[in-house]
């Protein structure tokens, strides 16, 4: 969890915000409404967040 906010507060350095908002519908996540590399930052971390969240429910099975 910690990773993904990391990562998504990271992309202002390096570029910027993924502009689709927090749903992330196709119109505004393709290439045309959302350039550069705000979106591929957001993709990883939410991929990281749910990384995390399944290794928490493992944890809280074991």
């Amino acid at each position: 969890l910690v990773s993904g906010v990391v990562l998504v507060n990271l992309s202002l350095g390096v570029g910027e915000f993924a502009k689709t908002g927090w749903v992330a519908y196709p119109p505004l996540s393709g290439l045309q409404y959302s350039p550069g590399v705000g979106m591929d930052y957001y993709i990883w971390a939410l991929q990281l967040s749910g990384l995390g969240t399944t290794l928490t429910g493992v944890n809280f099975l074991a």
